[in-house]
């Protein structure tokens, strides 16, 4: 009895069982190859759940050398003000975050899908102050002797 309500159900519906088909066939899908060309709604529906999961894959990565080099200016930075390390410090934070600056943005150039730029501008900037800062301070001592 649930067999023949159940085939009733499918004849009515314009479905086919695949020990019975049934009279009634879908227009659109007149042959097997034209309902193998149509995606059904649970195909979209896993489509559309495999672009998001690419998308949230394809997040862009910070490049390591231009936080080393923001880091490395920013410490900078924090020690001039501080007036920590002097001679022997700030010169090698320097070098350091313009080095860091430098192979950064070259990483960037090279990976498109890489974020970090302005990062690596700003640790090349404080670097580059700090170079000149230590230039100015070992001018500074070299004449006062």
């Amino acid at each position: 009895m649930r067999n023949a309500a159940f085939l009733i159900a499918m004849f009515w519906l314009g479905l086919s069982y695949p020990a019975y088909p049934s009279a009634f066939v879908h227009p659109a899908h007149a042959t097997v190859e034209t309902a193998r060309r149509q995606p059904t709604k649970f195909r979209q529906r896993k489509a559309r759940l495999m672009q998001r999961a690419a998308v949230k894959k394809a997040v862009k990565k910070v490049s390591w050398e231009a936080l080393g080099s923001f880091g490395a200016g920013l410490f900078l930075a924090l020690s001039v003000v501080l007036s920590v390390g002097g001679l022997f410090l700030w010169p090698l934070l320097a070098v350091t975050a313009c080095t860091l600056g430098i192979l950064a943005l070259i990483r960037i150039r090279e990976n498109p899908g890489m974020k970090g730029r302005l990062l690596a501008l700003l640790g090349l900037f404080l670097g580059g102050l700090g170079v000149i800062l230590s230039l100015l301070i070992w001018i500074g001592f070299s004449d006062a002797q």
